[in-house]
């Protein structure tokens, strides 16, 4: 299942490309669906192999990032702890200028479900997926245009949305 968003964000790339790669770990600082958040570099200190970890409403996840390229502004991640019915989880980011004031971000997630249950849940991964992944789109616009957490981010903050992780 291949669900795909792409937003116009009203910055330069690199800019965005800061919020999206360098400070990877701080998702939580933006993004609604994430309540907290931490992050380990790699051993080697290339991103490739660096995780994070996001206390979400649906559970804890752990994101390894499996591609990076700094000069194409895009990366890869695998997720794990995913719910049940999903074998895999990969998301792929890409920031494009459109002018020098102006991007493109591409969000593209994949996801592999288990055979059976997924068959049956799959419509309805796609409906919560898809809605999770336009909501982080929107926020992350938000955050870059305006320096500050969208409404919703600031709302789920506000409700408590308790987390082992760090905020």
């Amino acid at each position: 299942m291949r669900i795909a968003r792409q937003i116009t964000i009203d910055a330069p790339a690199d800019e965005v490309w800061r919020v999206l790669a360098h400070r990877f770990g701080d998702v939580s600082l933006w993004a609604s669906s994430v309540s907290g958040s931490t992050w380990e570099p790699s051993a080697t200190g290339d991103p490739v192999g660096s995780e994070r970890s996001c206390a979400t409403s649906f559970g804890n996840l752990r994101e390894t990032i499996v591609r990076y390229d700094e000069g194409g502004r895009s990366l890869s991640y695998r997720a794990e702890g995913l719910p049940s019915v999903v074998a895999e989880g990969v998301n792929n980011w890409e920031v494009r200028p459109l002018d020098a004031g102006r991007s493109v971000v591409s969000m593209q997630a994949e996801f592999k479900l288990k055979p059976g249950i997924g068959l049956v849940m799959g419509p309805v991964m796609r409906l919560q997926l898809g809605k999770v992944l336009g909501k982080t789109s929107e926020e992350l616009k938000h955050y870059v245009e305006t320096g500050r957490p969208h409404p919703r981010k600031l709302a789920a903050r506000a409700k408590g949305s308790g987390s082992a992780l760090a905020r």
